[in-house]
């Protein structure tokens, strides 16, 4: 019996459709056709503990890694878009929640009302959780006494904690906050973090500004950017780019085809016109994973991607 599979690749402009007479000569017909491997399928061990998060399964089933500690990363932030509803935020809590159990330091930064308790459980994160895990704090509290910050991030490393900063809305006082975070993670060099930002395409990107400085700097500044909005058409172009520097992107159902076509174009993927159908057809809780994605070798391997489908929380 043959056995045919569909595998996406940007290196061959679209499908490439391989036959072979068996699972295990499937699997290696395709990773020698990947040039060295398909992504790090491989079961998790406990080796991996605190070095590969769990993004989902692909078509066989098989899982696909964010392998956050490899060496060759270049900035280890990562960019969501998804139309609301298409299983985005779900996605980054289950993120979140892996990072936590891998003893991973994660600050929330909500403006939006994305991270209230009520949002938060309909999302993935039970209440339990929440309060057995999460330290919530008012942007505005620590804004007037810093050492509120500094004495959270202690407590964080000391307990392993979620902090949760949150305010009314976006104003210049988030972008104090902010310089303020980044500073502070800055000199204290013991210390690396994720940040998860929703709405992140109203912050400022100006250069100089502290996102500017958190997606340039990359790791060097212990930031992790987990980012998350809609889509390109929320930002300015310059800003898209410069959000699309992330080594990773989850892209989930774009239902608006501008959105999908400037996935497409900013992403090299090819034939365009198919995947701009692609994306905009992902069905609920299915993303493409795109960027830097560790091969069977351990090698990482730019610019590739393949279809996950993200595991229940």
């Amino acid at each position: 019996m043959t056995y045919k599979a569909t595998l996406y690749d940007t290196w061959y402009n679209g499908k490439v459709n391989v036959t072979a007479v068996s699972d295990t000569i499937l699997s290696d017909a395709a990773a020698q056709m990947q040039l060295g491997g398909m992504f790090n399928f491989t079961p998790y061990s406990a080796e991996d503990a605190g070095k590969r998060i769990l993004l989902g399964k692909d078509e066989k089933d098989r899982n696909v890694y964010w392998s956050i500690q490899h060496e060759d990363l270049i900035n280890r932030h990562m960019l969501v878009n998804g139309t609301s509803g298409s299983g985005k935020t779900t996605a980054v809590n289950q993120i979140v929640k892996e990072l936590f159990r891998q003893g991973h330091h994660i600050v929330y930064l909500d403006f939006s009302h994305s991270c209230t308790p009520k949002q938060l459980a309909s999302h993935g994160i039970e209440e339990t959780f929440q309060k057995d895990n999460i330290l919530r704090s008012r942007l505005e509290s620590v804004l007037e006494n810093p050492e509120e910050l500094t004495s959270a991030l202690e407590i964080v490393q000391e307990e392993n904690s979620i902090l949760l900063f949150e305010t009314e809305t976006y104003s210049d006082e988030v972008e104090s906050f902010l310089t303020l975070l980044y500073e502070t993670i800055l000199v204290r060099e013991e210390l690396e973090i994720f940040l998860v930002i929703d709405e992140v395409h109203e912050l400022n990107y100006a250069k100089g500004s502290p996102l500017y400085l958190i997606m340039e700097m990359g790791r060097r500044n212990g930031i992790s950017l987990i980012s998350i909005f809609q889509g390109p058409h929320q930002t300015k172009p310059k800003q898209y780019s410069m959000m699309n520097q992330s080594d990773i992107k989850l892209i989930f159902k774009l239902t608006d085809h501008k959105d999908a076509e400037d996935v497409a174009k900013s992403d090299a993927l090819k034939p365009p016109g198919k995947f701009i159908e692609k994306i905009r057809k992902l069905a609920k809780h299915h993303c493409l994973v795109i960027g830097n994605l560790e091969d069977s070798d351990g090698e990482l391997e730019n610019d590739r991607f393949v279809e996950v489908t993200v595991p229940e929380i």
